[in-house]
């Protein structure tokens, strides 16, 4: 099967089943503000010193979270191949975000490489010569789905207060605790 077209792509990303991101309720008193990763096994919130895995997080839990499904998994194939340095597929993975009036560049800053976080997959070796020819784009796919579900099964997103809505009841909690404090 080859993957010559985003619509081709997308129908081949749906049949691995990656699961969405879990969201959680930021809770008061116990979870920082500061950043959204929280590891599921250890269940705790887990401290990225690094501002493009914040960005993701924020990504994700902010500026996507009420978009279409198919740009969300457009930008997680997309953070993959830029964590990896794969630029062959970005001509083909800008159709949805061009779709829904984003653009590839307005994601993270220019020298930005770690995009997502640790994940248990993440030392599986694959050449990225391998992975960047244009023969290869099946197999691009199944190591990025395979990513982000490792992603989604050990990691949760917390909305932190950054990312929500400020006038939602969830945000007017967390300013009255903030005002007690």
């Amino acid at each position: 099967m080859k993957l010559k077209n985003w619509n081709d792509i997308y129908e081949y990303w749906i049949s691995k089943a990656v699961p969405n991101m879990t969201f959680m309720r930021f809770e008061y008193g116990k979870h920082l503000t500061s950043t959204p990763w929280f590891k599921k096994n250890g269940q705790s919130q887990f401290y990225y010193n690094d501002n493009p895995i914040l960005d993701t997080g924020a990504h994700l839990a902010g500026h996507l979270k009420q978009k279409p499904q198919e740009l969300i998994d457009a930008y997680k194939i997309f953070a993959f191949l830029r964590s990896r340095e794969l630029f062959n597929l970005y001509g083909i993975i800008e159709e949805p975000f061009k779709k829904n009036k984003e653009d590839l560049s307005d994601w993270w800053g220019a020298g930005a490489k770690k995009i997502i976080p640790y994940h248990s997959s993440i030392n599986d070796y694959y050449d990225n010569r391998i992975l960047n020819s244009p023969d290869n784009v099946k197999m691009v796919i199944d190591v990025a789905a395979q990513a982000w579900k490792d992603i989604a099964n050990e990691w949760a997103l917390i909305i932190i207060p950054k990312y929500m809505d400020v006038d939602s009841e969830e945000y007017n909690e967390y300013y009255e605790y903030r005002k007690k404090m």
